[in-house]
């Protein structure tokens, strides 16, 4: 059978088909129609069909080896020889090597850093020796561990010389090392341990210490334990470094054994030298508490305060202010002081010996008494000269010119003129008594210009009724169950809160009232008609707020009357309440409605379906007309 060339449908823009054609060399059947997805040419000898490398056609090519790795015989448990063989793609030719080409391939392509991970890899004796390390190949210092064998750094290895500055001064947790007992164990400590060290070893220095500079010493106490401490300064200092406003007593303090210490220096809070005792120490700080000493020495200069104890040596003058505690003077002939003589019974001055004379109980002064206070019976009188002087020439019950006041009997004071602060009072007695209320009130009409006393802040003056007339009609007040007679109103009234207007019947007890709505949507006017109507007309409004009187309408319905019906006794009342139990109609036969309707032989009964036993209004006896 020869080989035939396939067919194809044409199809033409519409995709209609338009007959049949042989396949043209390039055109294929694609993949999604059932083809190989290309044009397919036959290969070489060997080869087989496969899916090309797009993964988009089939075509011919090459067997390639496949190893089915899942397939195999399980090898884990054997042990790896140079003899067994591995499969390799040798630029693309599959051949076969063993494992000692392997390891010898990987021993001469090495370099670079090694990495061993989940094991441990031994390198044996004699395998690494000093030939095989590079002269450049260095360590990193976080690639070694820490050397913990004695000896195996000797001390002339350390380079100190090459290290870094510490840049900054020693501080106490500076670290240095030791030789530990000096056993060859090297231990760390801080600088703190050697000033500790230090202190320990000056305090124990037995021999003589001398510092040709100066010397510093910072700390609460300084401690001198000698039996003499000789200074060749001619000053010394204490509190240097004192700054501002001074606190704390400065001075020395005297070790006294069992008894309270003595001190002689500053007292602060004072401010003032002080010599005396307390339970203080040389440490003590701030402000002691003393007991003031006794001082004994010659004093020359000027003493203040109390000197207690024998004055003796050459006579002194005592000078400056009032001495307050000079117990006793011993027996004085005479005694002049400041011009005062004091001799005997007798008080006087150096022109008039005897002003006073001293008897039991009595001092007599023969001149006269200036005192800046006088006291009498403990009392201190603080009455000047010239106001005791007001008293004399005064008269009780009378105001005389220039003198004191001095109440009447019944406490009465008469004047003729008062004045208060420099301005005379020119209103009367009756005048002020109306202050009091001592007068009825009159009925004397009142002008809007008649004075009204305010008080204006605290100052009273007087104000015309006008002007309160003026601030009650522009000032918003509330008036509370106030009742005027005959008011005007020229504004708008507002009763707010549906508050009702009520108009009072003539008893006063009734009312009609006039209330807003609950809610209103908008605000409206209502106008009253200018005049009455006649009568039986109606009030109606336009719409718009504006009310007037009109007649009532002439068609519909006018003057209709709505009764119970039938409203006899013998029938049942439309008005009645609960069923009576009796058998009754409605509606008399015959009987009108409101409106003049005879509706009885219509409805003979009202009442729903089904019995009216339930506490229901009866319409009727007969049930079955209604919704049947």
């Amino acid at each position: 059978m020869s080989s035939k060339t396939p067919v194809r449908v044409v199809f033409d823009g519409s995709n209609n088909a338009t007959g049949l054609a042989e396949f043209q060399s390039g055109e294929f059947v694609p993949l999604s129609a059932g083809g190989i997805g290309a044009s397919l040419s036959i290969g070489s000898a060997g080869q087989v069909l496969k899916v090309n490398s797009g993964a988009s056609a089939l075509e011919f090519g090459n067997v390639e080896a496949i190893l089915n790795i899942d397939g195999l015989t399980d090898g884990s448990g054997i042990t790896i020889a140079d003899g067994d063989d591995f499969a390799l793609s040798d630029a693309g030719t599959e051949k076969k090597v063993n494992a000692s080409q392997i390891s010898t391939y990987v021993q001469g392509t090495i370099s670079g850093d090694i990495t061993i991970s989940g094991g441990t890899a031994a390198i044996g004796s004699g395998v690494i020796v000093n030939a095989d390390i590079n002269s450049s190949a260095a360590i990193a210092d976080s690639k070694l561990d820490t050397i913990s064998t004695a000896g195996k750094v000797s001390l002339s290895a350390l380079e100190i010389d090459g290290g870094t500055d510490i840049g900054a001064a020693l501080t106490t947790s500076d670290l240095i090392v030791v030789d530990d007992g000096a056993g060859g164990t090297n231990r760390k400590a801080a600088l703190s341990r050697l000033v500790t060290l230090m202190e320990s070893e000056i305090d124990a220095i037995g021999g003589n210490l001398t510092i040709t500079g100066n010397l510093t010493v910072n700390g609460s106490t300084t401690t001198v334990s000698t039996t003499n401490t000789v200074v060749s300064d001619k000053l010394f200092e204490l509190a240097n470094g004192q700054s501002g406003t001074p606190s704390g007593d400065i001075g020395l303090v005297m070790e006294r054994g069992s008894s309270d210490n003595a001190f002689i220096g500053f007292d602060e809070s004072a401010d003032k030298f002080i010599v005396g005792t307390g339970s203080f120490t040389g440490a003590t700080t701030g402000d002691l508490t003393i007991t003031t000493g006794t001082l004994v020495a010659n004093i020359e200069g000027n003493v203040t305060g109390n000197v207690t104890g024998n004055a003796s040596g050459t006579a002194a003058t005592v000078t400056g202010a009032a001495q307050s505690n000079i117990t006793s003077l011993g027996t004085l002939t005479t005694l002049t002081v400041d011009n005062i003589i004091i001799n005997g019974t007798t008080i006087g001055h150096t022109d008039d010996t005897d002003l006073i004379t001293l008897a039991d109980g009595i001092a007599t002064v023969a001149g006269e008494i200036s005192v800046t206070t006088l006291d009498i019976g403990g009392t201190n009188v603080s009455s000047t000269a010239a106001e005791l002087n007001l008293v004399d020439g005064s008269s009780a019950g009378t105001i005389v010119n220039s003198k004191a006041v001095i109440y009447g009997s019944s406490g009465e004071v008469n004047a003729t003129t008062l004045q208060i602060a420099g301005s005379s009072i020119t209103s009367t007695a009756a005048e002020l008594n109306l202050v009091d209320g001592g007068t009825s009130a009159g009925t004397t009409a009142v002008a809007g210009g008649d004075g009204i006393v305010t008080n204006d802040g605290g100052t009273m003056r007087q104000t015309t009724v006008d002007t309160f007339d003026t601030y009650l009609s522009q000032t918003t007040k509330t008036l509370t169950n106030k009742s005027l007679t005959s008011p005007q109103i020229n504004t708008q009234v507002d009763f707010l809160a549906r508050a009702e207007a009520r108009f009072q019947d003539a008893s006063g007890g009734q009312y009609v009232a006039l209330e807003a709505p609950a809610t209103v949507s908008s605000s409206v006017t209502f106008t009253l008609p200018a005049a009455d109507g006649t009568s039986g007309q109606v009030i109606e409004t336009d719409g718009s707020g504006a009310l007037s009187f009109t007649d009532v309408a002439t068609s519909g319905f006018t003057n209709s009357t709505i009764t119970d019906t039938p409203g006899s006794s013998a029938n049942f009342d439309l008005a009645k309440g609960n069923n009576t139990g009796s058998a009754e109609t409605p509606f008399e036969t015959g009987g009108n409605d409101a409106f003049g309707v005879s509706v009885g032989f219509v409805f003979d009964a009202m009442e729903p379906i089904g019995s009216s036993t339930d506490n229901n209004t009866d319409l009727g006896s007969s049930e079955s007309h209604v919704g049947a």
